[in-house]
């Protein structure tokens, strides 16, 4: 857990922080006080909440990286897998499997088949209930996406261990 904490608390985890915290803010002094160069983070140092929230931040940054690089994102990717492993799974059952909204799925199902990565079972054009596919491109860019996943996997285990 001491590497844990000092990787996350350490260079590494301030690359991936600053994108959504904003980098290290100096404190003007104020009168008759001296202001800290940098804010010190001594209180919560040992609180594990804190370092779970770090290291989670630092994972979905880093699996968040990877998969941009083939125009996805950690949900595409999850979705996408959903579905590649239940072929004609309906969006009502991957909706329920994960935690996700079933408005934020119609969203990433549109996109994903407006890029040609996932299509309807012939026939179901117009049905509520729609049996999902992958299609041959979305086949391939999930093999793609699942060794980058590997990486990434091998990433996360050079941090934590075994």
């Amino acid at each position: 857990m001491m590497d844990l904490a000092w990787e996350i608390s350490g260079a590494s985890m301030n690359n991936h922080s600053s994108r959504h915290r904003g980098k290290s803010r100096r404190l003007p002094p104020d009168e008759g006080t001296q202001a800290a160069a940098e804010i010190s983070l001594k209180a919560v140092e040992g609180a594990v909440g804190y370092h779970l929230r770090r290291a989670q931040t630092m994972v979905l940054d880093d699996v968040g990286r990877r998969m941009r690089n083939l125009g996805l994102n950690p949900r595409d990717f999850t979705v996408m897998s959903v579905i590649g492993a239940n072929p004609g799974i309906n969006a009502s059952r991957i909706a329920e499997s994960l935690p996700m909204k079933r408005s934020n799925l119609s969203v990433l199902l549109v996109r994903l088949r407006r890029r040609g990565l996932v299509r309807r079972a012939e026939g179901e054009e117009f049905g509520r209930i729609q049996s999902l596919h992958l299609t041959q491109d979305g086949i391939t860019l999930l093999q793609e996406a699942r060794r980058l996943h590997r990486e990434h996997l091998r990433f996360v285990e050079s941090i934590l261990g075994r």
